[in-house]
C-alpha cells in the first residue's frame, strides 16, 4: 500500500493503524476507519478543525465523532512543524522585555500586589484544624491528593460548611475561566510579604510564590493535587514594583525555578529578595508553620515605615494570573526558549522608536477627510469613525483602535476582516476573552 511517502501522510496511515486496534471489536473484526483515498486528502487538505473533515469524501459523522480527534491532533503538529523557528535577537529580546514589564499592572489593583481580604470566588484561607496534611503536603511529603473537606466521621461545622461554600464558588470560576479562555490560574499562595515598599512608600499585602494546582471534586468532596506540568513561580510583580518606585535597574541574580520551593525560602528567596534591595524581617510573634490570613485595611499601614516588610505565612487557595494577560505569557515564552516564529521576526526585531508627537495625527478629530466608499467593502453599516479607520489601513502599517463597550469596534474588525477576504489575504485575529471571538464570528454570518 503506497500511503507512507510523505511525513504527514506517514503519521496520518500510523494513526489509522492505532484507532483500529484500539477499536477491535471482541470477535477480531477491526473497523475500517476511513479508505486510502480519503486519507491522501486529508493529507492534502490539511484539516484543523471538526467540521472540516465533511469536505472529505467518504469521511461522515461516525468518523468525526470517533476519530477525527486523534488525527487532528497529528496534522496540527505538522502545521506547527512547518513553521520555522529563528532566534530572538539582543534587540528584540530588549523590546519583549519591555513591553512584558509595561503589561504588568503596578497599583493595589493588582492581587498579586495586594490583596486586603479574601474574595469568596477568588481566594480560600487554607489554615484550618481538619487539614491536619496540609503541612506534609506543602513539603512533598504526603504525595496523595489533599482531601480538603474531610470530616474524619464527624459532623461538619458551622465553620466547615462555610469552608465548603467557599471551595464550591472558587472552583465553579477557575473552571468557568477555564472554559473561556482556556487558562486555569489556581495557585496556592504561600507565604505572603505584608509592609511598604522603599520609596512612595507603596503598601503590598503579596504573596512570595505561587505554587499551581488542581482542584477536583468527587461528589461532596474536594481534592487538591500538584500541577507537575508547571512551575513553581516567584512573585515577580513584588520586584517590579520595587523597581519602578526606586529606579533601580534589572533583577539580579534570579535563581533558577527548581530552587523555589517551601524549604528554600530562607536558604534561596529571601536573600535573593535582599540581593535586590528588598529586605523582609521574620514575624516574631509567629509559630508553626502556618497562621490565619488577617484581612487589611489601608489605615493598617499608617504606622508601618517605608521598607519595613513583614513574612507572613498565610497560605491562600486562590486565583491568581501570574501574568496581566496571555500576550505577557506568550513573550515570556519567547523569553524563556529564546526563539519565536519566523512571523514575529521583522514585527518585533526594528529598533524601537519613540511616537512623534510633532507629526499630526491622522486620525484627530480636527482632521476631517473625504473617505472614498468604493475603496471599502460593507459587510455591516458603517459611521466615519469606522470608515476612517478601513480607509486608514490603506496608509498606516499599523493601528490601534480604542473605545469603550458598544462603540463598533466588532463592527470595524468584522469589516476589516471583510476587506482583507476580498483581496485574497489572512487575517489572524486573537482576543483573550471567547466571547468576542463569538460576536464578530456571529458578525461574519457564521453560526
Amino acid at each position: 500500500m503506497p500511503l507512507r511517502k510523505d511525513p504527514l501522510l506517514e503519521e496520518l496511515s500510523e494513526v489509522r493503524d492505532a484507532l483500529k486496534e484500539r477499536f477491535k471489536e471482541p470477535n477480531g473484526r477491526t473497523p475500517v476507519v476511513c479508505k486510502d483515498d480519503a486519507l491522501k486528502e486529508m493529507a492534502k487538505r490539511k484539516p484543523l478543525k471538526k467540521p472540516d473533515f465533511k469536505a472529505i469524501q467518504g469521511l461522515g459523522d461516525v468518523f468525526i465523532e470517533r476519530y477525527a480527534e486523534d488525527f487532528l491532533r497529528v496534522i496540527y503538529k505538522h502545521k506547527q512543524s512547518e513553521i520555522g523557528e529563528v532566534k530572538v535577537s539582543r534587540q528584540s529580546r530588549k523590546t519583549l522585555a519591555d513591553y512584558k514589564d509595561r503589561l504588568t499592572n503596578i497599583s493595589r489593583r493588582n492581587r498579586n500586589l495586594y490583596t486586603g481580604k479574601l474574595s469568596r470566588k477568588l481566594g480560600v484561607d487554607l489554615y484550618k484544624d481538619h487539614l491536619e496534611d496540609l503541612k506534609a503536603f506543602m513539603l512533598g511529603i504526603y504525595t496523595k491528593p489533599l482531601r480538603l473537606t474531610d470530616t474524619k466521621g464527624k459532623a461538619a461545622t458551622r465553620e466547615m460548611e462555610q469552608f465548603h461554600r467557599h471551595l464550591t464558588l472558587l472552583y465553579r470560576q477557575i473552571n468557568r475561566e477555564a472554559r473561556e479562555s482556556g487558562s486555569y490560574h489556581l495557585h496556592i499562595a504561600y507565604p505572603f510579604v505584608q509592609g511598604k515598599l522603599q520609596g512612595e512608600g507603596f503598601e503590598i499585602k503579596a504573596p512570595l510564590m505561587f505554587f499551581p494546582v488542581k482542584l477536583t471534586r468527587k461528589g461532596y468532596d474536594f481534592y487538591l493535587s500538584f500541577d507537575k506540568d508547571k512551575d513553581v513561580l516567584f512573585n515577580r510583580d513584588i520586584l517590579l514594583a520595587n523597581n519602578k518606585f526606586n529606579n533601580l535597574g534589572a533583577i539580579k541574580g534570579y535563581p533558577d525555578s527548581s530552587e523555589f520551593s517551601v524549604k528554600n525560602i530562607e536558604k534561596t528567596v529571601l536573600p535573593f529578595l535582599k540581593n535586590n534591595h528588598i529586605s523582609i524581617m521574620k514575624s516574631p510573634h509567629h509559630k508553626g508553620m502556618f497562621e490565619p490570613f488577617e484581612d487589611t485595611r489601608k489605615e493598617d499601614f499608617k504606622k508601618v515605615k517605608k521598607g519595613e516588610l513583614t513574612l507572613k505565612h498565610y497560605i491562600v487557595l486562590g486565583n491568581y494570573k501570574i501574568h496581566s494577560s496571555k500576550v505577557q505569557e506568550d513573550i515570556t515564552a519567547i523569553l524563556e526558549n529564546k526563539t519565536y516564529n519566523e512571523l514575529l521576526e521583522g514585527l518585533i526585531d526594528d529598533p524601537y522608536k519613540p511616537y512623534d508627537y510633532s507629526k499630526k495625527n491622522p486620525f484627530a478629530s480636527d482632521v476631517k477627510s473625504t473617505v472614498e466608499e468604493k475603496n471599502l467593502t460593507y459587510i455591516n453599516d458603517l459611521n466615519y469613525s469606522q470608515e476612517k479607520v478601513l480607509d486608514l489601513l490603506n496608509t498606516q502599517d499599523s493601528l490601534v483602535i480604542w473605545g469603550p463597550p458598544g462603540t463598533g469596534k466588532s463592527q470595524t474588525i468584522t469589516s476589516l476582516i471583510a476587506r482583507q477576504i476580498e483581496k485574497e489575504e489572512n487575517v489572524l485575529v486573537v482576543s483573550e476573552k471567547k466571547v468576542a471571538l463569538d460576536v464578530i464570528k456571529s458578525r461574519l454570518g457564521y453560526a
